[in-house]
């Protein structure tokens, strides 16, 4: 990592493998996240909270991928907006199979995403193989 303005505080950082300090106790576990807690940009530093210490000190130059990894966030594309709630929640809530979420899934979604004759298509597509299935154990 070339730049520290990458790191601030509640960046979430992955540990690229076990650091074990010199008394042979293990700092950090590998591929758990951990929370930037504080920056000192004047002495290239952050701190974490690590498996040993409630403040543990780190380089900059550790977030190059030596022991910790910058975790990539995710950005949900616009049709995956569930701020009026879930689907998953909403097939849960209602007892769907993975059929039916599908189908409802694709639905409710076919409009946001643009394609909304190619995924009414996929949606018959999908129920008339949930008919065959249906179908198949009566």
């Amino acid at each position: 990592m070339s730049e520290m303005s990458e790191i601030k505080v509640g960046t979430k950082l992955i540990a690229v493998g076990d650091y074990i300090m010199e008394t042979d106790e293990i700092a950090l576990i590998q591929n758990k996240e951990y929370e930037v807690l504080e920056v000192d940009e004047g002495n290239c530093c952050f701190d974490i909270s690590s498996e040993l210490f409630s403040k543990h000190s780190f380089d900059f130059e550790d977030a190059n991928g030596t022991i910790f990894k910058i975790k990539e966030e995710y950005e949900a594309p616009k049709h995956y907006d569930n701020s009026n709630g879930s689907l998953y929640l909403f097939a849960e809530q209602h007892n769907l199979n993975a059929w039916e979420f599908d189908c409802i899934k694709r639905i409710v979604r076919s409009r946001k995403k643009g394609n909304f004759i190619e995924d009414i298509n996929k949606t018959i597509h999908v129920l008339e193989l949930y008919k065959k299935e249906y179908e198949s154990k009566m």
